[in-house]
């Protein structure tokens, strides 16, 4: 059995610094929780629209309301840069 070699790990954003895996796990809390916050001050006010961690639930009593909540949120999500 040989040795397995290993390419180090290089974060986007280091300046080609090697990055170990608490950087990475930092970095990604970081980028989740401002994804949070963006998109709770955009669509919070949205009626019919549960938000659970990075999802965005909808509902209606019927089709066409559901379509028209759909179109806003998009709308609203596409406005504010939340992809």
């Amino acid at each position: 059995m040989g040795l397995k070699v290993i390419k180090p790990l290089y974060a986007p954003g280091l300046g080609g610094q090697r990055a170990n895996s608490q950087q990475e796990t930092v970095r990604r809390k970081s980028q989740r929780g401002e994804f949070c916050r963006r998109t709770d001050a955009a669509v919070g006010h949205l009626p019919r629209l549960v938000r659970v961690v990075d999802d965005m639930l909808t509902f209606a009593d019927d089709f066409e309301s559901h379509t028209e909540d759909v179109r806003q949120i998009l709308f609203t999500c596409r406005k504010n840069n939340i992809t």
